[in-house]
């Protein structure tokens, strides 16, 4: 997975108050936020479930919502996304019990959605689905501001932003 936040949003990791939350090994998760300005602030996950986890697909459940009820409750004005490569992970809890909207409805592997965008906040972005520029069987999901369809996508610049990955 691969996030891509310019620098000028002062993008860093979301900091939990109980670090357990955070710090848990055995799944691909990152939180990280940035603001846009004064009165918007993001807050996004960024997840990998792979096929075959080692772990109960309960056990990750559990601890997305964790996560999200922390952020709730300490960062309640927040935009919240969340995203990542699903594969078969139940998402439904994400749209019944957080009120997120999937904004990518383009099959991203094959015939099937397993690369997914979720948000607070669907009126603010737009979504592209395209081919991948390296080797891979997934297509790539490029969000954007409401202005995005009509502008391309500026490339980053040597310095200009702080890439944020989770490897798998």
């Amino acid at each position: 997975m691969f996030t891509y936040i310019r620098n000028i949003y002062h993008p860093s990791y979301y900091i939990f108050g109980n670090q357990q939350i955070q710090s848990n090994s055995l799944f691909e998760i990152m939180w990280i936020t940035f603001s846009v300005s004064a009165n918007m602030q993001f807050v996004i996950g960024v997840c990998y479930h792979p096929p075959k986890p080692l772990y109960n697909t309960d056990q990750l459940i559990g601890k997305i919502s964790s996560d999200l009820d922390y952020i709730h409750a300490n960062s309640p004005d927040s935009v919240l996304i969340f995203t990542g490569d699903l594969n078969s992970l139940p998402v439904n809890f994400l749209v019944n019990n957080y009120g997120l909207t999937l904004i990518n409805n383009t099959s991203t592997h094959g015939k099937r959605i397993l690369d997914k965008f979720y948000t607070s906040r669907p009126d603010l972005f737009v979504c592209r689905t395209v081919e991948s520029t390296v080797k891979t069987n997934h297509k790539a999901v490029i969000i954007g501001a409401d202005d995005f369809v009509n502008d391309p996508l500026p490339l980053p610049t040597s310095g200009s932003a702080k890439p944020a990955t989770n490897k798998r």
